[in-house]
């Protein structure tokens, strides 16, 4: 056998090391003979970057100054050592060490962009900038320079300039994914995140197995609505098993959207995620309640939700009216995202608990702490969720109002909030949940403080009808760009004003405006016929929707807010009912204000509707007058009544729960 000389076995533990065989590299460095002091110097450094591998920074740190000790000569052993300072922190160390290395080996670039970037650690910016521009004339690359820099700005809080400098190295250096990346990153601190698209789509298409890359592209399509491509990237993820939790309910969430699916479709694709993410949930079996049946209940809120946005208007009822001598009422905050509706939520509970930062195991235990009878879930799989929680039962009673429109998949769930408009008879199976029905309607509604008065009829003032399209442009299927391009080429002196809260939609010639106008214009609808509004205020929102005649609402996924604003504001809106929960919110909210008429059953009714309203001004000017007044006298504003029909359904829950236990003891 041919003896393996030091050599080799240096190169050995080398290649181990590079392909990540740790223990192959352990195996070939303890059979390293000490020898000459070149040897013993590669002995040390392959020992140092094993304990790197290993987290082991200390163990490194004394390796790589064992190196330099037995080899001044060479420069790697100083860059070692610098790097694993730097990895533990001691940067003011490891740039003392650079500036006296760049003294033993003067104008090589790399010693110099580790100095400057241990300067930029210890505070020291201008010092930095002096040593970039030094490595580029020593031959450093000028794309890491460029990169080097922009971290250095970002320092500095000078996004700008980070940005304009990454834009221009990546005219040069278009292969560049970390440059991109750390562009991502600025237009995301710079509130451009619609700008982000296609840096993603050059990162996910230089590596197709790029989860992050495919994650953050789906959400992007979501927005710009290309609905289809953002289901496909989603399910390539889900096939590939690579799905995070958090992206998957994402994918659940824009999966209402498509056409042609059922409600037993749904509800399949939601029970998929707790067989996939919470199947090593352990479920809690006793509990320390008292199972006293009338006395007060500990009732808690979980979620995400407690701020500024559409979802306030329908959870601050329940918190406003709430009956405390009999509900002693908990807020339990996800995100912690501060603002006025935060300190309403806040102020209207009994104890508030901001868990945001806690693990779910730490959530579940301050849930099982406070000795909370009844957990009810605000937030489904929406972003900032952790409905995995509910896997694990930690309450006597859990159950999940529907501000996510549908079930959550999870059948643990004692009950989702419902009624018999969006859960009639016979529908019960597209939910995992058991509905529990309001009959006055499971949602309640608080309009917004700023409401502006309403105006006269714009088709008067302006001689011709406005539709509006307000949902956002993931909702607009193409079967409704169909109904949308039939009615306005039936009247065609009307114009069609789209708004969102978008940002990109108050942009000229974004994407989103560009393909809201193709898909009107392969209908035939000209796009001088076209007006856009995007974000705004709430009380400019209003007035734009004051703005229109007549409302079109998307399918199958209908508008819950906007439904809601246009008949504040006096417009009627044009619906279409399908058959599972997100199409059948319309049909709820104008049912309960006595026009269930409008809520159609097919594309051709919904095209006949508005158009049959388009051309009585008549009626429209009725409308306008009578559809606030009628929208206050509704049970959707009967805010007490909806909150105390809540209240009686959990009550009765309790009660059963504390009969069960008396049987079972």
């Amino acid at each position: 056998m041919v003896a393996i000389t030091s050599d080799h076995r240096i190169r050995l533990v080398e290649a181990a090391l590079l392909s990540g065989d740790l223990s192959d590299a352990q195996f070939h460095l303890d059979l390293l003979e000490l020898g000459t002091s070149s040897i013993s110097a590669a002995r040390a450094r392959l020992s140092g970057l094993l304990a790197l591998a290993n987290s082991r920074i200390p163990d490194a740190i004394t390796c790589f100054r064992e190196a330099v000790v037995l080899e001044p000569s060479h420069k790697c052993h100083y860059q070692n050592l610098g790097s694993a300072l730097a990895a533990s922190g001691d940067w003011g160390i490891a740039a003392d060490l650079f500036a006296n290395a760049r003294i033993l080996f003067p104008s090589d670039p790399e010693l110099t962009l580790w100095h400057a970037r241990s300067l930029v650690s210890i505070g020291e910016p201008a010092a930095a900038k002096e040593l970039y521009s030094a490595a580029l004339l020593e031959g450093a690359s000028a794309e890491e320079v460029c990169f080097r820099v922009a971290n250095l700005l970002l320092v500095e809080g000078e996004h700008q300039s980070a940005y304009e400098l990454l834009l221009a190295s990546l005219d040069t250096f278009p292969e560049s994914l970390r440059s991109r990346r750390l562009l991502i990153q600025i237009l995301r601190t710079l509130g451009l995140d619609q700008h982000a698209r296609p840096h993603w789509e050059i990162i996910a298409q230089a590596n197709p197995n790029d989860s992050d890359a495919k994650s953050n592209l789906a959400a992007l399509l979501w927005n710009d609505g290309e609905l289809g491509k953002s289901l496909r990237l989603c399910r390539e993820l889900l096939n590939d098993f690579s799905i995070s939790p958090s992206l998957h309910s994402f994918y659940l969430s824009a999966l209402f959207h498509e056409s042609g699916q059922s409600g037993a479709e749904v509800r399949s694709a939601h029970e998929h995620w707790f067989r996939l993410h919470a199947k090593g949930s352990t479920r809690h079996q006793t509990y320390l309640n008292d199972p006293n049946p009338d006395r007060r209940i500990r009732l808690a809120y979980i979620g995400g939700d407690f701020f500024e946005n559409p979802s306030f208007h329908f959870l601050i009822p329940f918190f406003r009216h709430h009956d405390h001598s009999s509900f002693e009422v908990f807020g339990f905050d996800l995100r912690n995202r501060q603002d006025h509706a935060h300190h309403e939520f806040r102020s209207l509970c009994d104890h508030w608990r901001n868990v945001s930062v806690l693990t779910d195991e730490e959530i579940i235990r301050q849930i099982r702490r406070d000795q909370i009878d009844i957990l009810v879930d605000t937030t489904g799989h929406y972003e900032g969720n952790r409905v995995q929680i509910f896997a694990t039962k930690p309450t006597p009673l859990q159950f999940t109002f529907p501000n996510y429109p549908g079930t959550t998949g999870l059948s643990l769930f004692d009950g989702i909030v419902t009624d018999l408009w969006v859960c009639p008879s016979g529908t019960e199976d597209q939910y995992a949940e058991a509905p529990l029905r309001l009959d006055s309607g499971y949602l309640p509604y608080a309009p917004p403080p700023e409401t502006p008065a309403i105006s006269t009829l714009p088709a008067h003032r302006h001689g011709f009808i406005t539709f509006g399209l307000f949902q956002r442009p993931v909702k607009i299927s193409n079967e409704c760009w169909d109904s949308i391009g039939a009615i306005l080429g039936a009247v065609p002196t009307a114009r069609l004003l789209i708004h969102n809260s978008f940002p990109s939609l108050a942009e000229e010639d974004s994407r989103i405006r560009l393909n809201f106008i193709e898909q009107l214009e392969v209908r035939g609808v000209s796009r001088t016929r076209v007006e856009f509004a995007g974000p705004t205020t709430m009380e400019n929102h209003l007035k734009i929707l004051d703005s229109v005649d007549i409302a079109l609402d998307t399918f199958p996924y209908n508008g819950q807010t906007t439904t809601c604003e246009c008949l504040l504001m006096g417009v009627p809106v044009v619906s279409l009912t399908g058959t599972y929960h997100v199409s059948r919110v319309a049909h709820m909210l104008l049912s309960r204000v006595g026009l269930p008429e409008w809520s159609t059953s097919s594309p051709q009714a919904y095209v006949r509707l508005a158009i049959s309203l388009a051309l009585d001004l008549d009626v429209l000017n009725h409308w306008r007058s009578t559809l606030r007044s009628l929208l206050f006298s509704s049970p959707i504003l009967d805010n007490k009544i909806t909150t105390q029909q809540f209240e009686n359904t959990l009550r009765t829950a309790w009660r059963n729960w504390c009969a069960n236990q008396g049987l079972e003891s």
